[in-house]
């Protein structure tokens, strides 16, 4: 009898203590896909594992993700919607597979991720209250904690609870005003720097993040070397390019700020009206503190053209 209550005891902790998924490394090439631009790829990858594993959602919430960062490079949300319905079609799925409060480490890093992306989306389209995007953010926060309770889940989870625990801090961020949550700013960038080290998924993602809590923090040369770590991983990323240049900027590295927005520039002409005018603005206010008031005036002219087209 109590050898079968043992095994008994060992299997129910096995179930709750499952290892990485199989295909943690694919997840790691679709991310990896993701910064580079290469947002097909990506989809690719995950639309592959959602065939072999139909279902387990883990690979849809990682397409939501490619899906999500495609539309934010090109700042067109002409398919909002339907991303936000997939979103709620992917959430039902995470609930009937693992319940709202799912015990595995790897299920509510996954659901959590998959939360936390909506949580941003509600904000970038506007979708609900201030209120609706604490929730999310919150709910989203739960799920990292349970992955915390094991290693290679939490290093991934660090990412997003590391995040949450920095802007929704009462000191930082979002809430700054409001403070919901107590000062775990700290926490926050401890945890982040956990996944910008350890972790195979998040690792890009949270180097990314520390690039602007790092300088919101006050801690310039940190956000200097974050962004410089993730221009090395991918040295031809947009995202790593507007990291760079984000930091020369607030740096006054004019020249540095130059020679960033040129490539960008060229890239988002006829894409994207919206990133013309950001980079414009940017080398408008570089070649001005160079001297170079002709070339100033260009960016400006350009800028008033393409803030009167439709995006």
């Amino acid at each position: 009898m109590r050898r079968l209550l043992l095994i008994v005891i060992v299997m129910f902790s096995i179930s709750f203590c499952e290892n990485a998924p199989e295909y943690i490394n694919s997840l790691a090439r679709g991310m990896s896909d993701i910064f580079d631009d290469d947002f097909n790829g990506a989809q690719n990858i995950f639309d592959s594992l959602s065939t072999a594993h139909p279902d387990d959602p883990m690979p849809k919430v990682f397409n939501i993700i490619a899906v999500a960062s495609e539309m934010q490079d090109a700042e067109k949300y002409s398919n909002s919607d339907k991303l936000w319905k997939e979103i709620s079609d992917v959430e039902s799925l995470c609930i009937s597979r693992w319940g709202k409060e799912p015990k595995e480490p790897w299920a509510a890093f996954a659901y959590g991720t998959l939360l936390g992306y909506k949580a941003v989306f509600r904000h970038i389209l506007e979708r609900g209250s201030t209120i609706s995007l604490w929730r999310d953010a919150s709910d989203a926060a739960d799920m990292f904690k349970i992955a915390l309770s094991d290693s290679s889940a939490g290093d991934e989870a660090a990412n997003g609870l590391g995040n949450y625990y920095y802007w929704f801090s009462k000191k930082a961020g979002l809430l700054r005003s409001v403070g919901f949550v107590s000062d775990n700013r700290e926490e926050g960038i401890a945890l982040l720097k956990r996944a910008a080290k350890k972790s195979k998924i998040s690792k890009d993602s949270a180097l990314h993040s520390l690039v602007f809590i790092l300088f919101d923090a006050g801690d310039t040369a940190g956000s200097v070397d974050a962004a410089e770590r993730l221009i090395e991983h991918h040295p031809k990323s947009r995202t790593a390019q507007w990291d760079m240049l984000f930091t020369r900027f607030v740096k006054g590295d004019w020249n540095d700020v130059i020679e960033l927005v040129e490539p960008l520039y060229k890239y988002y002409g006829g894409k994207s009206d919206f990133n013309i005018c950001q980079l414009g603005i940017i080398g408008a206010e570089a070649s001005l503190q160079m001297g170079d008031t002709t070339k100033c005036c260009g960016y400006i002219k350009n800028v008033e053209k393409h803030a009167n087209n439709s995006d």
